[in-house]
């Protein structure tokens, strides 16, 4: 019965010869599939126009001015910059399968011995979630059991350069694992001057062996 369900549905394929229009995910502009065909192979969970797949190509890079070693899978201008407000402030919670989950399997086979810990947000201290919590919870790396809250008085997107130095004394540690960890991976969505990273790794260096970083997009070490 089975083999002949999967006969039938070939049939459709090759008989049908229609197709319907889709908007791409991320521009809205009109895409064509053949639903027939994706039914087959299995569901389709990204619809993208060809030159929003291209600029979804993976362009990592990793900082040399941090003191650990710190992977950033964008350049935080123009159409991913885009993207992550979109995501952030607009809260077009759609497009998160498009930020770090479109690149889970790399990240699954790069990072899968590390426990992860993610940055504070001003969201800490609120009733809202943190959005990294929402925008990691599918990348199948195991949490490290480490909370850090940030108590800055603003957000460090409103500071200048002089004060974003000073978010080193509004992190803290608000939960310990239980054991210590060999690898920690910290995960934060942007950054610029890396002064959030090192704060994190300046608080955990004494219950882990090993710390590296991974973010969705970031600057340039001569354009921080």
């Amino acid at each position: 019965m089975f083999f002949s369900r999967i006969d039938t549905i070939i049939d459709k394929v090759k008989t049908c010869s229609c197709e319907c229009e889709q908007s791409c995910d991320i521009c809205f502009e009109k895409i064509e599939v053949k639903p027939l065909l994706d039914s087959l192979i299995g569901s389709k969970n990204e619809a993208l126009c060809n030159l929003c797949y291209e600029r979804l190509r993976c362009k990592k890079f990793y900082r040399g001015d941090l003191s650990f070693k710190t992977c950033v899978l964008y350049e935080y201008r123009g159409f991913i910059r885009n993207l992550i407000l979109r995501y952030k402030v607009h809260h077009d919670y759609h497009l998160k399968k498009y930020l770090f989950e479109y690149h889970r399997f790399w990240i699954q086979f790069h990072y899968s011995r590390y426990e992860y810990v993610i940055a504070p947000s001003n969201t800490t201290n609120s009733s809202k979630p943190n959005h990294l919590d929402l925008l990691v919870d599918k990348l199948g790396l195991k949490h490290s059991g480490i909370n850090l809250v940030s108590n800055a008085p603003i957000k460090q997107a409103l500071c200048n350069s002089k004060d974003r130095r000073k978010i080193r004394d509004h992190i803290a540690l608000e939960k310990l694992p239980q054991k210590r960890t060999t690898k920690i991976l910290i995960i934060d969505d942007i950054v610029t001057t890396g002064n959030t990273l090192e704060a994190i790794a300046d608080q955990i260096k004494p219950f882990v062996d090993h710390i590296e970083a991974l973010c969705l997009a970031g600057t340039l070490t001569n354009h921080k």
